[in-house]
């Protein structure tokens, strides 16, 4: 008689019957008639091993993707949560500007203009501006797309709210352009036109209407990183046993069987009962037929996992502890990854600056655009930094105005000013002369004195 059961909870389960006999060779002298067929249930030694269930291609839609990815697997929550900080941290500013010099830095809108307010205050819901963006690009990292909803007071813009991508629909007409966007479920549907929806979302080649999840193409990934913690969460909760066939003699009863598996699993398999004696009468043994931990090598299963899930969502590893990533890692120490991953960021920045100002900033008139103001991003401030010294060594040496150089870092160009005045280098003493120096100005503490090439600039 075999038991065999698992002191998990979905690792396999419980299998017990006779051992069936082996194949008897057929005698051709013997002629077999037709058996009775008994409908009465026979024990059978079918003995069923973990890891027997087949799992086809796990499911990618916005809802499995949040439970099964962003809510059970630390490296999928680890990736997207240091995303959506990152998208976070600069503030989102809106401008004028003028359309001739659009390279130009812009004139921030007052304090109390509508799309100022709305800005810093999306919906009452939120509390900040920040919250509100991180719950969108969360959304966008999950789903493969951000849906916004633009509620209006007299036309104009007055609130912005994320949408549930699983509850959106896309109603398009016969020429393939989207006639409203349906959001609900059952008959709590509403309808709105495209122009109060902000739509942010990747290519998907599957749908023209909806974006592709990141996400999805490593789903497996997730699903296997969070299914070998489980497995060490089940084999170390269980008093560190793994599944057991337990040998008995005789043939117990149905309710036997259940009383000695339920026994054996409260007696030994508990976390406190790491030290239990397991006492077994007349024919009675127990055999490990499930699968050592240590075999599994699962160190190298969540080195995978976690580098192929950060390839998907383009965060180097290092940056949320996966050990591969902290091994092999370029970059000299932390500071200098997370300063390459914001680099990283600014063409996705630039793609959100362009969506809001396509469809929000212009509902409050022509010239006016929202952007994410970077200087507000700590780990940039090294390269912010050198620029702000590159403009001035190029602005001080002539070779740009100062507008120019304002401009470069990102600033107003004031009303111009003179340029600075050149003058020529004075050569070595020539032979006979008593003055060699004279007609060249000094500074007295030498900050409007700059030389460049062979001329110096005389800053005034």
């Amino acid at each position: 008689m075999c038991y065999s059961y698992s002191v998990g909870d979905s690792y396999g389960p419980l299998a017990i019957g006779s051992f069936a006999q082996g194949f008897i060779p057929r005698d051709p002298s013997i002629v077999h008639t037709k058996p009775k067929i008994d409908t009465q249930p026979v024990p059978t030694a079918k003995l069923i091993l973990p890891g027997s269930k087949t799992l086809g291609r796990p499911p990618t839609d916005y809802d499995s993707i949040a439970k099964d990815g962003y809510s059970d697997c630390v490296v999928v929550f680890g990736c997207v949560d240091e995303i959506s900080s990152a998208a976070s941290e600069p503030m989102l500013v809106a401008e004028e500007y003028d359309p001739a010099n659009p390279k130009e830095a812009g004139t921030p809108l007052p304090f109390d203009h509508d799309l100022s307010i709305m800005l810093r205050q999306p919906n009452p819901q939120v509390v900040s501006d920040t919250e509100f963006r991180e719950e969108a690009v969360t959304t966008m990292k999950i789903g493969g797309e951000a849906i916004i909803l633009k509620n209006r007071s007299h036309g104009i813009p007055k609130e912005l709210w994320n949408l549930k991508p699983s509850l959106v629909k896309a109603d398009p007409l016969k020429s393939g352009r989207i006639r409203a966007y349906l959001y609900g479920s059952g008959q709590n549907i509403d309808e709105y036109d495209p122009e109060d929806i902000i739509h942010i979302k990747s290519y998907n080649p599957n749908d023209p209407y909806r974006g592709f999840s990141p996400l999805a193409v490593v789903m497996a990934e997730a699903k296997l990183d969070s299914e070998a913690i489980r497995y060490l969460l089940t084999y170390f909760v269980n008093g560190a046993i793994p599944q057991l066939a337990l040998f008995v003699k005789g043939q117990p009863t149905p309710g036997e069987r259940l009383a000695l598996a339920t026994d054996w699993r409260e007696t030994y398999g508990q976390e406190h009962r790491f030290k239990e004696v397991a006492v077994f009468g007349e024919g009675a043994s127990v055999e490990t037929i499930g699968v050592d931990p240590a075999k599994l090598e699962l160190a190298n299963i969540f080195r995978e996992t976690g580098i192929r899930i950060c390839l998907a969502l383009r965060i180097p590893p290092s940056i949320i502890g996966v050990r591969l990533g902290i091994e092999k890692s370029i970059f000299n120490n932390m500071s200098e990854a997370q300063r390459r991953f914001r680099e990283g960021m600014v063409p996705f920045f630039k793609r959100l600056d362009r969506a809001f100002t396509n469809r929000l900033a212009a509902d409050f008139g022509p010239n006016i655009r929202i952007r994410h103001d970077l200087s507000t991003v700590h780990a940039l401030e090294e390269d912010r930094r050198e620029n702000e010294k590159s403009s001035a060594l190029l602005y001080r040496a002539g070779v740009i105005s100062r507008a120019e150089s304002r401009r470069r870092i990102g600033m107003t160009p004031e009303p111009p000013e003179p340029n600075p005045v050149f003058v020529e280098k004075p050569g070595p003493p020539v032979s006979g002369a008593e003055r060699a120096s004279e007609a060249l100005p000094q500074a007295d503490d030498g900050d409007n004195l700059v030389e460049f090439g062979d001329r110096r600039a005389l800053l005034t």
